[in-house]
């Protein structure tokens, strides 16, 4: 979502209020209508939203499997991929811990 930097305010108004209308979008981020359309197809290409036209409006939707926190993430290379792939674990590792002492009841015996 680089080439437009507005995209991931879009995502997150997106993500929370439902589907918006392109004056909607306009008036929320301060974008002219040619950004709408500039921040729809970067949301598109990385598969957070999609357009739909209903009522003879379109509309900006967010996709339910991005919602679910499943959309692909950065891929990220060399000394920083290699730091993020041990922060992924130590956090898998946290999980784990957290999900077997969650079992122990709220006192932690």
């Amino acid at each position: 979502m680089r080439r437009n930097s507005r995209a991931g305010e879009a995502w997150i108004l997106l993500a929370g209020f439902a589907p918006l209308g392109l004056d909607q979008v306009m008036d929320a981020i301060g974008v002219n209508r040619r950004g709408t359309y500039a921040l729809s197809a970067a949301l598109a290409e990385t598969g957070l939203a999609e357009r739909q036209s209903r009522q003879g409006k379109v509309l900006l939707v967010a996709i339910e499997r991005a919602q679910a926190n499943e959309a692909p993430g950065p891929v990220f290379t060399g000394a920083l991929g290699t730091a993020v792939d041990e922060l992924d674990e130590a956090m898998a590792d946290l999980d784990r811990l957290l999900a077997r002492t969650g079992n122990q009841g709220a006192t932690g015996t």
